[in-house]
């Protein structure tokens, strides 16, 4: 869990690669406040990643989030898919 600052912005940044078979199309970054049974409950809306991803090297994605309301969250990552992935993803 992270303590966030109303109107404070934070920085977030991931290293990614792809997978050839089930490409990712999308990921998404936020704030949780809490979780329930199909996953996490957001405090705000998520923000977009930048797009491009490799499927044969590590690529760097950084968001920027500015906080709506002061307290404990946590933070929540959304991989995208076009389809649902095979079992051996």
């Amino acid at each position: 869990t992270y303590t966030v600052t109303s109107g404070r912005e934070y920085t977030v940044s991931f290293d990614i690669l792809n997978d050839a078979e089930n490409p990712v199309n999308s990921v998404e970054v936020g704030f949780a406040s809490n979780m329930d049974g199909t996953g996490p409950v957001l405090a705000q809306p998520a923000v977009m990643a930048p797009a491009g991803y490799s499927s044969t090297a590590f690529t760097t994605k950084t968001v920027k989030i500015t906080a709506n309301n002061a307290g404990t969250v946590f933070l929540a990552i959304a991989l995208n898919w076009s389809g649902q992935p095979d079992a051996r993803a």
